[in-house]
């Protein structure tokens, strides 16, 4: 009997506690998926790579139709330093992590976290 595939996607994977855990988890036998807003992130052995604005819910709808994850591991957030703490963009990422969490998952796991 085979092991079922253990496919995670990591928002705020090319981020400082993103990368550290695309790697602890590639070391784990996870197939990994990580997001990235603009530009190229650093390659990492092994991370599918996906563009998305998971502000906009029709592209967090296509990643999770993409993906069909059986883990999430929600990184990304708003982190301007010096203005993170009390910007209004909180409240669009509150809004935009509790709707990938509960459709970013083919039944799998729902770990909800964000740094910051």
């Amino acid at each position: 009997m085979t092991e079922p595939v253990r496919r995670v996607l990591v928002t705020g994977a090319s981020g400082f506690v993103g990368r550290q855990a695309v790697a602890s988890l590639l070391r784990k036998g996870f197939s990994v998926h990580g997001t990235t807003l603009r530009g190229s992130p650093s390659p990492a052995n092994g991370v599918i790579w996906h563009r998305a604005d998971l502000l906009e819910a029709a592209e967090r709808r296509r990643l999770a139709q993409t993906v069909r994850a059986s883990h999430l591991l929600h990184l990304a957030w708003y982190v301007e330093h010096g203005k993170f703490w009390t910007s209004a963009e909180n409240d669009r990422w509150v809004g935009a992590s509790v709707d990938l969490w509960l459709e970013g998952l083919d039944g799998g796991e729902r770990v909800l976290l964000r740094n910051g």
